[in-house]
Formats: structure tokens, C-alpha cells, sequence
């Protein structure tokens, strides 16, 4: 019987080089084919993956974004309500559209509003420019024209304007252009709340599957990155939107109580610049001009102060929101928000910082590794 054994194992069909179903021997060149049209067939359907859910990209990584940066008060809102997750998570998606809705909704009636009263004033010929400044005409190169420019406007406004029609008609197709978007931008932003709170329902779930995915990537420091990405998140929102909103808030009242024209277009434009990092003094310098040339030298004392202080704010408030509990330097996060914006546009505004933070904190520990032991470490 032993003897025999190792004949039997001989026979065809019976050894690792054989099919034992068909039979036929299998070779290494066909193991290898085999594994290419696996690896094959999974790319292509990754790729399939990816176009088909390609179009909402956009939202879904805006609603991760707020779902992480709302982690805290929905944790925090949690145990207020007694350990209710999911209604907890519906009220901060109805406070959050509620948040979206309100200053677009603002916007829409003080912009009708103002262009109604505009219109009405050109109807009726009441329309007018305050003098000219003498100090205009005084301007090396431009002040000549502009002063002329003035005077023919103040004298007859409407001759002015049918003389720069096509040009008026180009900027009225780019501001309905604008409202368009802005209006596409807003019903994403609101779906992106919904999946938000949908996400903020299920976190405990979504955080182990995102565990086991990052130890599969990093096994000895998954838990310390996903902590250093949620943190580095977290602050980005903080001194990014928060400031945007703390700095647009501001300078939205003051030009509210200064009754400067146009007060709600320009506080969305200043909030607009905060988050890309351009900050509000293209808007605050036109108004203050226009302030110190119309309005009484208090108010405009008054207005000047209390810009240039909201317009300061973020030198105070940016280091202390987004640095608080960081291991990486705050010149990283910087340059992450620079960078991801003038790279990825608005998303990038908060990928970057989380992806560069990640980056330095993978260098920094792979270079403390070869340091510690004199010699690049092995991959594993």
C-alpha cells in the first residue's frame, strides 16, 4: 500500500500541475493569464464604478466633509437628547439647510428689492451720481477720463447707459449665469446636507469599516492617522468657514446698519473671497471710497474702524482654530489650503490640508524610523 501510493499520486489528474475537474494540465503560463484577466475584469468594473458614481463625487465628499466637522455637536446634541443618534442627526440636517436656505433666501429679496427700486428710478429719471470728487480729476493718466466720465453720467444717465448697452447686456448674461450656478450650488448643498445626516446616523458603522480599510493600508498607525485626518478636518472647517462666516457676518452688518446699496450681494462676496483665501478687501476697499465720498466723515470714521477690524479678525482667529491640537506645523495646513484651492477649487479647500497633514505625518514618521535605527526601513 505504500508503495502503491506514490504511483496513484503520479497518475494524470492527480498532481498540483493538473485540473482535477477537467483533467487537463495546468501550466504556470496559464495560472498567469488567469490572474490577468481577474485583475482584469476587477479594474474594469472599478473603473465602471467610478463613472457611473463619478457625477456625485462632488456631493458625497461634501456631505463626508460636514458629516466629520458636525461629528462633535451631533455627538454633543447625542447625549442631550438621550443617546437618540438619529433624531439628533435630523435636527442638524434641518438646522443645516435651515443655515444654507436663510442668507440665500436674504439675498434673493435684497437683491429683487434693489433692482426694483433701480429700475424704478431709471424709469423715472430720478436716477443720479453724487458731484464729482475734485481730487478725482487730479489722478495721473485716468483722472481726466473718469472725471468726464462722471460728469456725462450725472447729466444724462440714461444716454450714458444706451451708449455701454452691449456691454450691460454682456454683464446682465453673466449675472444670470451666476444666479444659475449659484442656484445649482445651493440644491447640491442641501442634498449634501441630507447625506450628511444620513451619514451622522450611521457613523459608528461607516468608523469600523473606515478602520479596517486604513489598518489594511497602515496596520501600526491607522488609528493615530484616521484621528489626525478627522482633527486636521475639523479645524480646517472651523478656521476656514468659521472664519468666512465670523468675517462676512461682520461686514454684512455694518453695511446693513450703514444702508450701504447692495449690502447682502457684497457680504455674500466677502464671504465668497474668505473661502478662498483672498480675503474681504476687495469689497471693503470699493466701500470704504464710496463711504468717505457719500456718507457723513462719523459714520465714515466709524464704518472705516469697524472694517478694517473685521477685515484683521482672521490673523487672530485663523492660528487659533486651525493649529488647536495638531500635531503638524500650521504652515502645512496653510499651504494645504492654498494649494488644494488653487488646485481642486472649493474641495480642495478641505482635501488638501487632510491629504498634505497625512503626507507630513507619514514622512515624518518614516524619517524618525531611520533615525532611530540607522537604516531605511524594509517595506513591509
Amino acid at each position: 500500500m505504500d508503495a502503491a501510493a506514490p504511483a496513484a499520486d503520479r497518475r494524470p489528474g492527480s498532481g498540483p500541475g493538473w485540473d482535477s475537474r477537467q483533467r487537463i494540465p495546468v501550466t504556470s503560463t496559464q495560472r498567469t493569464v488567469d490572474l490577468a484577466l481577474r485583475l482584469a475584469a476587477m479594474a474594469a468594473l472599478g473603473v465602471w464604478c467610478f463613472l457611473v458614481i463619478r457625477p456625485f463625487l462632488p456631493i458625497l465628499a461634501f456631505a463626508t466633509i460636514l458629516a466629520i466637522g458636525l461629528d462633535p455637536v451631533h455627538l454633543w446634541l447625542s447625549r442631550l437628547l438621550g443617546q437618540r443618534s438619529t433624531l439628533a442627526a435630523s435636527l442638524l440636517g434641518l438646522a443645516g439647510i435651515g443655515v444654507i436656505l436663510g442668507p440665500v433666501a436674504y439675498l434673493g429679496v435684497s437683491l429683487f428689492d434693489d433692482v426694483r427700486a433701480l429700475a424704478r428710478q431709471v424709469s423715472h429719471g430720478s436716477l443720479s451720481l453724487p458731484p464729482v470728487p475734485e481730487w478725482l480729476s487730479g489722478l495721473p493718466l485716468i483722472g481726466a477720463s473718469i472725471t468726464e466720465l462722471w460728469r456725462s453720467a450725472r447729466s444724462d444717465l440714461l444716454h450714458l447707459l444706451e451708449r455701454f448697452a452691449p456691454q450691460l447686456e454682456h454683464a446682465g448674461k453673466f449675472l444670470l449665469g451666476w444666479g444659475a450656478d449659484t442656484g445649482v450650488a445651493t440644491l447640491q448643498m442641501i442634498v449634501a446636507m441630507l447625506i450628511a445626516a444620513a451619514f451622522m446616523c450611521n457613523a459608528a458603522p461607516l468608523r469600523r469599516r473606515l478602520g479596517v480599510v486604513v489598518r489594511r493600508l497602515a496596520p501600526s498607525e491607522a488609528d493615530r492617522l484616521i484621528a489626525l485626518a478627522t482633527a486636521t478636518l475639523q479645524n480646517v472647517i472651523r478656521g476656514v468657514i468659521g472664519v468666512a462666516v465670523v468675517q462676512s457676518g461682520l461686514i454684512g452688518i455694518a453695511l446693513v446698519v450703514a444702508q450701504v446699496p447692495w449690502a447682502g450681494l457684497l457680504a455674500l462676496v466677502c464671504f465668497i473671497l474668505c473661502l478662498v483665501q483672498i480675503g474681504p478687501v476687495l469689497v471693503v476697499v470699493p466701500v470704504l471710497i464710496y463711504a468717505w465720498l457719500t456718507m457723513h466723515k462719523g459714520i465714515a470714521l466709524l464704518l472705516s474702524v469697524w472694517l478694517v477690524l473685521a477685515t484683521l479678525s482672521d490673523n487672530v482667529l485663523k492660528p487659533i482654530w486651525m493649529a488647536r491640537g495638531l500635531p503638524v506645523p500650521l504652515v502645512v495646513v496653510y499651504l494645504g489650503v492654498i494649494g488644494g484651492t488653487l488646485s481642486f477649487g472649493l474641495l480642495g479647500l478641505f482635501t488638501g490640508p487632510v491629504v498634505l497633514a497625512l503626507g507630513y505625518e507619514m514622512l515624518r514618521l518614516w524619517t524618525r524610523d531611520q533615525d532611530s535605527t540607522g537604516e531605511v526601513p524594509s517595506p513591509p
